[in-house]
């Protein structure tokens, strides 16, 4: 069972909240979230959000190579990286350098054979190369920044708050035909979000550079004929489905390993899973350790089969660069960050590691408990639609600025029942103070139903179906949301947790 814990860092939520006449709960939420400039979060601008870039190390330099290049009529050649952060980077300098010359090209390594940056046969192609690519149609570079930015999962505060918001504003008006044929083709029907962005259109762009070449998204938002942007965005949609499915294959195969073999006994979870796509490590890497909340590391053969490949996810109670980089003498390759890493390793070597890293283990139990951090405790019968309307003008939600989580106790279950077309939603009706309300729970909603019944049993929960009250008490986690359906809108809460 997860532990909740109470977020509480701001003792003086109600002077915030009088000074900017905002509700208690949204000042307590802000400052949870260590925001100290309220007009400024909540009303981003160019103004108060850019930063001077010439604050960043040698930027200055960097401009005038820039300047000179231009004046002196040379040629330009931007190399960016396959994952979609680095798409949004090779697009924002290609609009932006294209206002002011013509003579500017790209390139784009090829993850399995050039591997990461710009290696020997990227300068090659750069010095044989023949001309640049004619003069682009600038548009808004923020729509490329607040993907980027989304995708690569950096912190929604400060000067990224206002590219994300912006950014937002002008993918939803955007002109760009590729980038209207994507969200066309992944089935976005309302205006793009932080979670469309993260979760449908960025894994779309990413899926190239994992499968395929990632000069297919950048081919995609620059090429004017319409023919071939239709097809680049249909390759991008099916070679993310092509990618799911090696994910899901993966995923299984690792499950399977683990629990069939002493590896579910280990703090650290070390799994050579064979015949899996390499660029898709770090995904299953990532659900396996969201699975079992222990760090993670999904490794598969390269081209040499006497070399493994793989990428490694964490929890924050370990550092998995540091810890494994205690080990460094045994990698081929090996670079990461406290809650990631990729590295290679001959293949022979991979039993004795995973031995020496589990040993050198100084997790507890404890650290292997999912810990929830609630924002504030809030009586679900107080929920009304303006509360709702200021929550939401906190978006957009994201690394450092979550989704706001609130929690009740006892309130009452007077129905409850799976509903889907795989039967893997939970819908319920939940009673505080004589006040219905309607509530969801879409993750782990069958272990949750299955919990339910192990709690009240297997007839109560039929007498729910029928929305017969049994007594059935429980406390929840949520997020408050308004669901509009047949343009009827209703106050839901969408359940994080429940106990």
């Amino acid at each position: 069972m997860n532990k909740w814990l109470i977020n509480n860092r701001g003792n003086n939520y109600n002077e915030v909240s009088k000074k900017y006449n905002i509700h208690p709960l949204i000042a307590k939420i802000l400052l949870n979230r260590n925001i100290t400039d309220f007009e400024k979060f909540l009303n981003p601008n160019a103004e108060n959000s850019y930063h001077n870039p010439f604050l960043m190390k040698d930027m200055d330099k960097a401009v005038d190579i820039i300047i000179s290049t231009i004046d002196h009529n040379e040629k330009i050649r931007i190399v960016g990286d396959y994952d979609q952060d680095g798409n949004s980077s090779t697009m924002t300098l290609l609009d932006g350098l294209g206002y002011f010359t013509d003579k500017i090209s790209y390139d784009i390594p090829n993850r399995m054979t050039d591997g990461y940056g710009i290696s020997f046969s990227i300068i090659d192609k750069c010095i044989n190369i023949k001309k640049g690519y004619g003069m682009l149609q600038c548009e808004n570079l923020l729509q490329y920044v607040a993907m980027g930015t989304v995708c690569d999962i950096v912190d929604l505060k400060d000067e990224n708050r206002y590219f994300v918001t912006k950014g937002l504003e002008e993918i939803n008006n955007t002109d760009n035909y590729g980038l209207k044929c994507l969200i066309n083709m992944t089935g976005i029907k309302n205006s793009v979000n932080v979670y469309s962005l993260g979760f449908i259109i960025g894994p779309c762009i990413n899926a190239a550079g994992r499968l395929d070449t990632a000069k297919l998204g950048v081919e995609l938002f620059r090429d004017e004929n319409m023919d071939n942007v239709e097809a680049y965005a249909k390759i991008l949609v099916d070679l993310n489905e092509k990618r799911k499915k090696l994910t899901e294959d993966g995923f299984n195969k690792a499950v399977e390993i683990i629990e069939n073999t002493a590896l579910k006994n280990d703090d650290i979870l070390i799994c050579n899973v064979e015949g899996i796509h390499e660029s898709v490590c770090g995904i299953i890497a990532g659900r396996i350790k969201e699975k079992y909340n222990k760090p993670t590391l999904i490794l598969t053969e390269s081209e040499n089969k006497n070399l493994l490949k793989g990428s490694g996810r964490s929890i924050s109670e370990y550092d998995i660069f540091e810890e494994f980089d205690e080990f460094r003498d045994m990698f081929v390759s090996f670079g990461g960050h406290p809650m990631a890493c990729g590295l290679s390793i001959e293949k022979n070597k991979l039993d004795e590691f995973r031995t020496k890293v589990n040993k050198n283990s100084k997790l507890t139990e404890e650290d292997f408990v999912k810990k929830i951090l609630i924002d504030s405790s809030f009586y679900i019968d107080k929920i009304d639609f303006d509360l709702i309307e200021e929550i939401g003008n906190l978006r957009p939600f994201g690394k450092d600025n979550p989704r706001p989580i609130l929690g009740d106790k006892d309130v009452e279950i007077i129905f409850a029942k799976m509903i889907g077309k795989n039967q893997n939603v939970l819908k319920m009706k939940l009673l505080k103070n004589n006040k219905a309300i309607d509530a969801i729970l879409f993750t782990d909603a069958i272990e949750k139903y299955n919990y339910l019944m192990g709690k009240f049993g297997e007839n109560v929960l039929k007498e729910l179906e029928n929305s017969i009250s049994c007594n059935a008490y429980i406390d929840i986690l949520y997020y408050p949301e308004i669901n509009d359906f047949n343009n009827v809108k209703n106050i839901q809460l969408n359940l994080i947790d429940l106990r």
